[in-house]
């Protein structure tokens, strides 16, 4: 029991330092993350609609050349000419992950419905834990999570998953015990030329929504 209560608050601290070096790396002008969901799971209060002033940028993205749970190549340089969600999770997460795959795929399917072909989105899930999600796995994991056509859970080797992560500054810590990786529920949502827009944290899916159709659109100055 000791034991038990002792890993609870080691990682509950790793947690909160995760968070908060997240929080505090997009300060910075112009990438602020507003309006989220803690890490913990407790909601604070956010507005029901994304907020019109949320910041919006247009710096390229990273590139991402991994492989995706259909075997196949996983690159971000091949979805241009639509918008792109980028998130991160792992298959043995049981805190953050659950609820973000629920609500990336949520969206993914019902945007890929839409009949303006400019807002259905790809959508590019990368894994935090290459070395237990595997390409040889991904596609087993992908079916668990009930990820709907056109979502690719994206792996590869260690050095070229992290690689990725670390382009997208994605905080993360590993509990060496137990495996669990803390991390925030981190969202990109890319333009049709392969720009980030909006930078999210746990968002709804009511906000990843709208986030998807802003980028989607025209920018206005």
């Amino acid at each position: 029991m000791r034991r038990l209560i002792l890993t609870v608050i080691v990682t509950g601290f790793a947690l909160t330092l995760v968070v908060g070096a997240f929080l505090y790396e997009k300060r910075r002008p112009g990438e602020q993350v507003l309006g989220i969901a803690e890490l913990s799971g407790t909601a604070v209060e956010t507005p029901e609609s994304f907020p019109a002033a949320y910041p919006r940028t247009e710096r390229p993205a990273p590139a991402i050349e991994l492989v995706g749970h259909d075997g196949r190549p996983a690159s971000l340089a091949a979805l241009r000419g639509r918008p792109v969600i980028v998130s991160f999770a792992f298959a043995h997460c049981s805190a953050v992950c659950p609820t973000l795959v629920k609500t990336l795929s949520a969206v993914h399917t019902k945007l890929a419905a839409q009949t303006a072909p400019s807002i259905r989105p790809a959508t590019l899930v990368v894994t935090l834990d290459p070395e237990n999600d595997t390409p040889a796995e991904t596609a087993h994991l992908a079916a668990t999570w009930g990820m709907p056509a056109g979502m690719i859970y994206a792996s590869g080797p260690k050095a070229d998953v992290e690689g990725v992560l670390d382009a997208y500054k994605v905080p993360r810590g590993t509990d060496e015990k137990t495996g669990e990786i803390a991390h925030p529920a981190l969202v990109y949502v890319l333009d049709a030329e392969g720009r980030i827009t909006y930078t999210l944290n746990n968002p709804t899916a009511l906000w990843l929504e709208e986030a998807v159709r802003r980028a989607a659109g025209p920018v206005t100055h």
